[in-house]
């Protein structure tokens, strides 16, 4: 019997259907499958319902709990998230998807500075979809040790979170070991922030820039250790305008920029409707085979094409393939519907 806990009650998810439930119930059965409990779940809750009744769970899962998971959950303001974070000292991966707060909220007293937590230390994943970014990095930043998660998965990084990224990837990017990016720049020219200096002698440096006219970024080149990477929504039938520029401009630029000599998998994610609507975004397939076949990428083992939306997969993988006829011939394209 205590075995089988193990596997059934590894995960509680709390959603605002049953939290009331579960806080109730807690004295009867929290203390019976708490021990197992690895991956705790919150999900559409928001600060003036349900969220004070969650909280009351929090030291039932103190020495236990690996995996937090928040999701479509609105705080009070950013520092209730990171509290909320920061409440589990042995958490290892942090997931947080379409969570806001108020930004206007008072933090402090005017002019004192807000006092943040400290990241758990044994956190190496996190995942920031859909939650404003520029937060997140400026508390990564304002920590006295820089805190090191060589899983980051994070999106759609926008203009104003630039900065912050490029500070925070400079400092950790030996570090990295697998990233997914996900871009919502407004113009052609937010992409070309943080360019590198001059790299004499990098060929596919040089040719992204013969094409494209920017330089590539020095921040990405710093990735040295990077297994594997993953452009969401690469091509997104239905991404707003500003998502557009991902296939133009700032995908290309993050494959020029690559220089991890243990990169062997690469993942782009397709959403489209119908096969014809490929040639509807702004892609350079010819550029992008020509990376594909240059020094960079020779410990390259895998492309896959994670596709989303209706759209008939085998068609798409022959016009991919025809496409980017160098990957192809290596054997690289791999394509499957996301689950």
């Amino acid at each position: 019997m205590i075995s089988s806990r193990i596997h059934i009650f590894r995960k509680l998810v709390v959603t605002l259907k049953n939290v009331s439930f579960v806080v109730s119930s807690a004295d009867y059965f929290l203390f019976t499958i708490s021990p197992f409990v690895k991956r705790l779940e919150f999900r559409n809750l928001n600060f003036y319902s349900g969220w004070a009744s969650a909280t009351n769970l929090f030291p039932h899962f103190l020495p236990t709990l690996t995996h937090l998971h928040l999701c479509d959950i609105t705080f009070n303001t950013f520092l209730d998230v990171t509290h909320t974070i920061c409440a589990f000292p042995h958490l290892q991966s942090v997931e947080v998807v379409r969570v806001h707060w108020d930004s206007n909220a008072i933090h402090a007293r005017k002019g004192d500075a807000v006092q943040y937590p400290v990241l758990p230390p044994f956190v190496h994943r996190i995942r920031w979809r859909d939650t404003p970014l520029h937060e997140l990095l400026h508390w990564l930043l304002s920590h006295d040790k820089l805190p090191i998660v060589p899983h980051l998965d994070i999106g759609p990084v926008r203009e104003r979170d630039v900065s912050s990224a490029g500070r925070y990837l400079f400092q950790v990017g030996p570090h990295l070991r697998h990233i997914t990016f996900s871009f919502c720049f407004g113009t052609y020219h937010d992409c070309a922030l943080l360019s590198d200096p001059e790299r004499r002698g990098d060929s596919l440096a040089l040719r992204y820039k013969e094409v494209f006219g920017i330089s590539t970024c020095h921040h990405i080149a710093l990735f040295t250790e990077l297994r594997s990477l993953k452009i969401d929504d690469f091509v997104d039938c239905n991404s707003l305008s500003c998502n557009q520029r991902t296939p133009a401009f700032c995908a290309p630029r993050v494959l020029a920029s690559v220089r991890s000599p243990k990169l062997t998998r690469l993942i782009l994610g397709i959403n489209l409707a119908k096969v014809g609507a490929l040639d509807k975004h702004d892609v350079n397939w010819e550029f992008l085979d020509e990376t594909f076949a240059s020094r960079p990428y020779e410990t390259l083992e895998v492309i896959e094409f994670e596709v989303k939306g209706r759209v008939n997969v085998e068609g798409l993988k022959e016009l991919i393939s025809s496409r980017l006829p160098y990957a192809a011939g290596r054997g690289l394209l791999k394509f499957h519907k996301a689950t």
